[in-house]
């Protein structure tokens, strides 16, 4: 499933489902699912996207006007039945830099019931413009199947520049859980450097 953010509406409303094994590629619009999230007062910018029990979970990204980041979940298969597919907004509350933290790539581990997230600030004041790259985080959120309806969850953010200075300079937008075990989280990380280069970080998180 790729879906665009929403953010630039109606040219970001697309939502590409590709099979993996016969390659097939199906587009749909979502124009109907996102004017439900518009009615609920939300700026969208989605910029993630996990599986977690029983639902897909959106990261929605805030910027320096609109200081709110959240999360959606929805049921499997929403682009089928927009209109009356199970929607719930949790606002999570991310300890601010400066410049606004904004949520991007998204994973859950299966084995631990935690949700992984990329953090990074950058100083742009709409949903679709670039702006000055700041810092990077990791931000953790564990047990989050027990009530998808939490409004200020027990956050743990991980400054990634702390952990190695090779992070300075690159906006982490993405992540993925590549193994893991009790102890550890092997992830890989992309980053975008806003001048049209990719950086992949691979690294083991300690749980």
């Amino acid at each position: 499933m790729l879906t665009g953010s929403g953010s630039l509406s109606p040219y970001r409303n697309i939502c590409l489902i590709i099979d993996p094994v016969s390659k097939d590629i199906i587009q749909y619009n979502l124009d109907d699912f996102y004017k439900r999230l518009n009615a609920l007062n939300i700026e969208i910018n989605i910029e993630g996207a996990a599986t977690v029990p029983m639902d897909i979970v959106f990261g929605n990204r805030g910027n320096n006007n609109f200081p709110f980041n959240h999360l959606i979940f929805t049921s499997n298969r929403f682009w089928s039945d927009q209109h009356t597919v199970s929607l719930n907004v949790a606002a999570i509350d991310i300890p601010q830099q400066i410049n606004f933290s904004g949520i991007s790539g998204l994973d859950y581990s299966w084995k631990s019931d935690t949700l992984l997230m990329t953090v990074s600030t950058e100083d742009t004041n709409n949903s679709f413009a670039d702006g000055t790259i700041g810092q990077s985080f990791i931000a953790v959120i564990k047990n989050i199947s027990f009530d998808s309806n939490f409004i200020k969850p027990a956050i743990q953010k991980i400054d990634l520049e702390v952990l190695d200075q090779k992070f300075k300079g690159h906006k982490i937008e993405s992540i993925a859980i590549v193994s893991e075990n009790d102890q550890v989280w092997e992830i890989v990380l992309a980053s975008d450097d806003d001048m049209g280069g990719s950086v992949l970080f691979k690294l083991q998180l300690i749980k």
